[in-house]
């Protein structure tokens, strides 16, 4: 949802051209990302050789890193680490910035993971909410439902205007709380941080050096990227320690490490990322049964699972259709006060908008796509593109929430892996292709203009019905 969109070029040899980029970058676009850049003569794995010429997010402060120097994986780390960001993070991250003047990535790299200290005031009138945010700030972002009963906020915000050192901003007034902007990140490998990744992997890349992490699956070229960045002196040989935190831990138990290619597992993370849920419940038996001990072995597994399931699925289920949900978000800007920071609305809250969402969907669709839908788009010469007749993005009210649906009509059965490839198309429309031109799209509504997201980069899926809702009413009986 916080994307950056960056133009970059080349300082030394400006007369090459620019390239825009969006980042993050996705994985099955960072291989033509630095197809681009190196026509340009950047794009190096370590140096700082993208000059910035433009860019365009929802954080202006980042406005101070235009005409600087920066590295590729630098910008998307970074943009990684503010899309995972809310509203208030967002505030105190810009807020932050300002009143410690920071104007470098890698300083603004390193205030991603201590913004959350500081305590913003924008509204002097509300001292009960003041008390809250900077409670919450001096204890991590969370407070106990103890603390709530019995603190005085409109107390603990008086001390804090009264005897703090408030720094006026363009944000704000902040109050630092004495935050120190620690050197987390110095040139050479990212910092660590939970990013939903299926499997994370800590590695050391020289005998006695210290644990480094992957988080995989990534492009294979930004692999080996990340390996070098890391210190690692040959990509076939370092030392794997041990997968930490993992979604999949349960299911790759039976891997050992000291026989593991990275690179294998990097392919292996790719395949489980995909896989919906009812086909890992049949995964899970088969790696009980046979305990594959290797990337390799484990994905020979999959493809005979999948040639299983194939051979018993009914050759045509005929004509069908169907429905893939995803949550909906959206910024809610009231008349009159643009410069504001919008207001974000879930589901729920858009429930009462169906009917000017839907027209503005409809009207969104373009001429070309009156047939076949996003699939007038789709260009691999397959059997998703065979047997998927349209795909168009419509609207559904379930449980007073409105979410929105891939509506597939199908000339026959998908198969797992075909199912897996056309959700990763309609995730991409929905993120990159048509759903970024649409959020950009006001839409009119009581008091004010919305900007729906049929992505986003917090908690979001694509799932069929059963995978949806049948999960959430076992969750709901428990």
């Amino acid at each position: 949802m916080d994307q950056i969109k960056a133009t970059l070029y080349s300082k030394t040899d400006p007369a090459l051209g620019s390239v825009t980029i969006q980042f993050p970058i996705h994985r099955k676009e960072y291989d033509q990302v630095l197809e681009q850049l190196e026509s340009l003569g950047i794009g190096s794995p370590l140096d700082q050789d993208c000059q910035i010429e433009t860019l365009d997010s929802h954080y202006p402060i980042l406005k101070r890193l235009e005409e600087t120097l920066v590295n590729l994986d630098e910008l998307d780390y970074l943009a990684k680490r503010l899309a995972g960001f809310d509203v208030g993070e967002a505030l105190q991250f810009q807020a932050a910035g300002s009143a410690k003047g920071i104007s470098s990535i890698q300083d603004f790299i390193n205030l991603t993971f201590c913004c959350q200290q500081v305590t913003v005031v924008q509204d002097f009138r509300d001292l009960e909410q003041i008390g809250k945010d900077h409670v919450m700030a001096l204890n991590g972002g969370c407070i106990s439902m103890e603390e709530l009963k019995n603190t005085d906020f409109r107390k603990r915000a008086q001390d804090l205007l009264q005897n703090g050192e408030g720094k006026i901003t363009p944000y704000g007034v902040v109050y630092d709380n004495g935050m120190k902007l620690r050197p987390l990140y110095t040139g050479g490998p990212f910092p660590a941080y939970g990013c939903g990744e299926p499997l994370v992997v800590a590695f050391k890349p020289q005998e006695g050096s210290e644990e480094n992490f992957l988080f995989l699956p990534m492009a294979e070229s930004r692999l080996y990227r990340v390996l070098e960045r890391s210190g690692v002196i040959d990509p076939k040989n370092f030392e794997l320690c041990y997968i930490d935190q993992a979604p999949m831990e349960e299911i790759i138990s039976s891997l050992s490490l000291e026989k593991e290619d990275i690179f294998m597992l990097n392919r292996l993370a790719a395949a489980l990322e995909v896989i919906p849920p009812a086909e890992m419940e049949k995964l899970k038996a088969a790696v009980y049964l046979t305990e594959p001990d290797t990337s390799e072995k484990f994905l020979a597994l999959m493809k005979k699972v999948e040639q299983l399931d194939d051979a018993l699925r009914p050759l045509s289920t005929g004509p069908s259709t169907l429905r893939l949900y995803m949550p909906l978000t959206a910024e809610f800007t009231e008349d009159g006060f643009d410069y504001e920071e919008p207001e974000h609305l879930e589901g729920r809250e858009l429930y009462q908008y169906e009917e000017q969402i839907a027209k503005a969907l409809e009207d969104y669709r373009m001429p070309e796509e009156a047939e076949r839908g996003i699939m007038h788009w789709y260009h691999e010469e397959d059997s998703v593109n065979e047997k998927v007749r349209s795909v168009v993005f419509r609207l559904e009210k379930r449980d007073f929430q409105l979410w929105g649906v891939a509506e597939c009509r199908l000339d026959s059965g998908l198969t797992s892996k075909e199912l897996a490839a056309l959700k990763e198309y309609i995730t991409g429309q929905a993120s990159d292709g048509w759903g970024e031109g649409f959020e950009q799209r006001d839409i009119g509504v009581d008091e004010g203009v919305l900007n729906v997201h049929l992505w986003n980069s917090g908690d979001w899926s694509l799932q069929t019905e059963a995978e949806q809702f049948t999960q959430q009413q076992k969750m709901g009986g428990m």
